[in-house]
């Protein structure tokens, strides 16, 4: 259940349980609620959330629709609607899978997944070397993490929470199953954690902004981020993909493919790309589970338009 105790602290800056937050903490709660559900119902009840998702924000629906278009230009509308309705049913699972990552217990958990390749971390490490376990953004992906924590120590990756009483709860439920959280932007506790001989799980496929350099993802040229090749130089690490899926009828498998072989290279295109490909191979092998949800080509060339922009 939510350790409300252990997340509560008279010298907090926000008044967590002012009456302020009241709706919020009753979400937490119905959140924590779902939690409980026979894994089944639990998964049913998801395909039930995407539904409402895809009826509720159609500015979601559009941005997934701008994605197919451009990643799957062949693809018919008929097909295109059809593939929506199985992304949205992918996303409301993963949604109420969160729930699982952050509350449900080892014990729970070991019967619904497998693994493979925990030995390419345990090399690298026993030679001396940080593993950056470079992943992506599946619906899954929170539940992944958890289950990920269950054979491998590591330190987490996360983008902190704008409300402040998500942010407590979030932080609260990853801190107890992770080495340690790491903000996304915290170059320098990465770096220091790889070179450490940790392992260190983190996303590569979002918007890289100005800052990315710009190379084919799903056929579609983007700006895509350099930081797997700066952390494998900087903490003295190797990198290894880090691939996940729920299986059919349920349960999930994890797999750790051997180190990337000469990475970093000398060219930032060259290592994005290869991060990009790797990616882009567990999407192709399972679609609907992918975030399509994301703009991830929002950033542009020089001159060119945006794809969301109306």
């Amino acid at each position: 259940m939510v350790d409300l105790a252990a997340m509560s602290n008279t010298k907090n800056k926000y008044p967590f349980y002012s009456p302020k937050y009241f709706v919020v903490w009753l979400l937490v709660g119905l959140v924590w609620l779902i939690s409980c559900l026979p894994y089944r119902i639990l998964l049913i009840f998801g395909r039930g959330v995407g539904w409402l998702l895809r009826v509720a924000d159609k500015r979601m629906v559009r941005v997934a629709s701008i994605n197919l278009s451009l990643c799957f230009p062949d693809m018919s509308e008929d097909q295109r609607e059809k593939f929506l309705v199985q992304s949205y049913a992918s996303l409301g699972q993963g949604a109420v899978e969160t729930a699982l990552g952050w509350w449900a217990s080892d014990r729970r958990l070991r019967p619904l997944v497998t693994v493979d390749g925990t030995r390419h971390i345990e090399k690298a490490q026993a030679e001396g070397y940080g593993v950056l376990l470079v992943t992506s953004h599946f619906n899954s992906l929170e539940l992944a993490g958890r289950l990920t924590s269950l054979f491998v120590d590591f330190s987490a990756t996360y983008s902190p929470q704008r409300h402040p009483v998500i942010e407590r709860v979030t932080h609260g439920a990853r801190k107890k199953h992770y080495h340690d959280l790491i903000p996304k932007n915290n170059i320098r506790q990465i770096v220091r954690a790889l070179q450490a001989g940790q392992a260190v799980f983190y996303a590569a496929d979002t918007d890289g902004g100005k800052n990315g350099v710009f190379v084919p993802f799903l056929g579609v040229n983007a700006s895509t981020v350099t930081a797997p090749a700066r952390y494998a130089k900087m903490g003295n690490a190797k990198v290894i993909m880090t691939r996940f899926w729920r299986k059919p009828g349920g349960g999930y498998h994890i797999a750790f493919d051997p180190p990337l072989e000469n990475f970093p290279s000398e060219s930032r295109e060259a290592d994005a790309l290869r991060i990009n490909q790797s990616i882009e191979e567990t999407v192709r092998e399972r679609p609907s589970q992918y975030l399509w949800q994301y703009r991830r080509f929002k950033t542009r060339p020089a001159g060119e338009k945006d794809f969301y922009q109306r």
